[in-house]
């Protein structure tokens, strides 16, 4: 029987809570851009009142840890935080890059190469390359940011055989022809896809506590200028 977890996922313009452990599995996803605090709450009460279950019955809680918005990845872990001090329960963070990798362990072969990419905003990706081997996928390439018109030569580099991430459908034109690459998917990271991870970490036992917890950061640059905002570019 899988453990009672709750995730939580706020890295980019998507909110997202998923639950697994009680009578089913919930998922609820919501784009709120830079408001994640205004419904992040209720959709917990809410995913764990769908799920048939309550926060006093869970056994840990895991959230996107990053790399992604400077706001969504602090959002994400503060909740998680207070969750694990109010309820004395472990927590699971779950890199966001890992968790898009992760989604395609089922279609691609032991040995494969690829790389997960989204949106950074200010027209830059956060992007990881990995080599998928015995069920796991081994980092080659840490999280790091690239411009988009460096992606491909990135894949080259790294000898990438598939893509996944939005920044595929963000900056397609920019990104330009993957050649022989193949694109699996061009989906945000949600809070569903972070379950089978958390699942196996606590399964594990690669917890931590809640005074251990924080985000991965993987840009230096966390506060915007005033130009920078005017012009509507967001971190």
């Amino acid at each position: 029987m899988c453990a009672a977890i709750l995730c939580l996922e706020s890295s980019g313009t998507l909110c997202s809570a998923a639950v697994s452990g009680f009578n089913s599995e919930i998922f609820i996803q919501s784009e709120v851009d830079q408001k994640h605090t205004e419904v992040f709450i209720g959709m917990i009460r809410r995913a764990l009142e769908s799920a048939g279950g309550s926060a006093d019955k869970l056994d840990a809680v895991a959230f996107g840890n990053g790399p992604g918005a400077f706001t969504g990845v602090r959002v994400a872990c503060g909740l998680a935080q207070g969750i694990g001090w109010a309820l004395n329960l472990p927590l699971i963070p779950i890199g966001t890059l890992t968790a898009l990798a992760y989604c395609h362990r089922n279609v691609i072969a032991d040995g494969c190469r690829l790389l997960s990419a989204i949106d950074a905003r200010m027209h830059e990706t956060y992007c990881a390359a990995y080599r998928y081997e015995n069920g796991e996928f081994v980092e080659i390439l840490a999280p790091c940011t690239r411009k988009p018109e460096e992606i491909t030569a990135l894949c080259d580099d790294y000898s990438i055989e598939y893509v996944c991430g939005n920044a595929f459908r963000v900056y397609e034109k920019e990104i330009g022809s993957l050649g022989s690459v193949k694109l699996l998917s061009a989906e945000d990271v949600n809070a569903s896809m972070l379950m089978p991870l958390a699942q196996q970490a606590f399964a594990e036992g690669r917890l931590t506590s809640a005074e251990n917890a924080s985000p991965l950061y993987v840009r230096d640059h966390v506060a915007m200028t005033i130009k920078e905002r005017e012009a509507g570019l967001f971190l």
